[in-house]
């Protein structure tokens, strides 16, 4: 069984009903962080508690799944004394039959309304702070000395969206970004 949400496989897997079943767990960053990055309340499960339900679950897997590098160095910074874990990097994949550079890239760029003379780069990300985008865009100046057309495309929406467009504004990046 592959779990990847403490709260939603807490009872199952602490209770005792998956007893001799192989248990992998996917971290992709510490329940405790993720929880406190997306919510501003600090009702419900205390941190300690998501913390201490987060190590129980992993403690009683036999292997931890991370994507990256990275994660691996997130999962020992939340878990150290758990460094023993037999920690597995898969990374994302992506199906290439599936998913390909269009045959008509100009149509395509006019299917999505992106210039088609521009050096396009797209960036879909939730707006909050921990996404990157203001890295991007804090980038593009460098971008714009080597692709003078440079234009990033930004989609997405969230807390930050004012702060990058103060940052944009900052920077002179009309028409840019």
């Amino acid at each position: 069984v592959v779990v990847s949400q403490p709260m939603s496989s807490m009872g199952p897997v602490l209770l005792g009903g998956m007893k001799g079943v192989p248990l992998m767990y996917n971290f992709y960053s510490p329940w405790d962080a993720e929880f406190r990055v997306r919510t501003e309340s600090s009702g419900g499960i205390s941190s300690r508690a998501r913390n201490l339900i987060e190590k129980a679950i992993i403690r009683r897997g036999d292997g931890v799944c991370v994507m990256s590098e990275y994660m691996k160095a997130q999962f020992h910074e939340a878990h150290p004394e758990l460094g023993d874990k037999t920690i597995r990097i898969i990374p994302g994949g992506v199906e290439l039959d599936l998913f390909h550079p269009a045959a008509d890239r100009d149509a395509a760029r006019k299917a999505v309304g992106f210039p088609e003379d521009r050096f396009v780069i797209l960036a879909v990300r939730g707006l909050k702070p921990r996404q990157g985008v203001d890295i991007v865009i804090k980038a593009m100046p460098d971008i714009i000395s080597a692709h003078k057309d440079a234009l990033l495309v930004i989609s997405g929406d969230g807390p930050g969206r004012a702060a990058l467009q103060a940052l944009v504004y900052e920077l002179k990046l009309d028409g840019h970004v």
